[in-house]
């Protein structure tokens, strides 16, 4: 029952844009391998300003091979903490 009421209220608030609940919507179709949906929230998330979401996409996008757009959403969570480090690294690796 309260995994109904919280299913619920993230859905509720995930369609007036509320980031976090942006970012759990996309976690769960992450977790039930829907990456494409989940790629979409992480994005809707990431544009309504929370920053794990840019991090998410980030991982997703060097999975995939393409570091160009990998190192981009890194830049683009700049100064959250695992993107700083992450885009340093990136940025001594790259040379």
């Amino acid at each position: 029952r309260m995994l109904d009421e919280a299913r619920y209220w993230i859905s509720k608030l995930a369609k007036r844009l509320v980031p976090e609940a942006l970012y759990i919507k996309g976690q769960w179709h992450f977790e039930r391998h829907q990456i494409v949906k989940a790629m979409r929230y992480f994005e809707k998330a990431a544009k309504n300003g929370w920053m794990p979401a840019y991090i998410d996409l980030a991982e997703h996008a060097d999975r995939q091979g393409d570091w160009h757009k990998a190192i981009a959403y890194y830049r683009s969570a700049d100064g959250y903490a695992d993107a700083t480090y992450v885009s340093i690294t990136y940025y001594e690796w790259q040379g």
